[in-house]
């Protein structure tokens, strides 16, 4: 398709990864060497409302990045 859900997947999956390593490191947790290792237990219940939003668009690659963004900004806010 080429559009920008295209473009947008793999900065969108290396944010998540980041982020899910700061919230290791911020909880004293093992930080995930993978994205999907990031939304397991122990780490997975840092996650909050966000983390269906989130391991839905990890596993799945026809899934819209927009919720995951919002997913992120509203957790980095609070």
């Amino acid at each position: 398709m080429g559009d920008l859900a295209d473009e947008a997947r793999p900065p969108l999956l290396e944010a998540v990864h980041s982020f899910a390593q700061a919230l290791a490191v911020e909880n004293r947790l093992p930080e995930p060497a993978a994205v999907d290792q990031g939304l397991l237990p122990p780490l997975s219940h840092c996650w909050k409302e966000a983390l269906p939003i989130v391991r839905a668009f990890v596993v799945e690659p026809t899934q819209p990045w927009q919720p995951v963004a919002q997913s992120l900004d509203q957790l980095m806010q609070g």
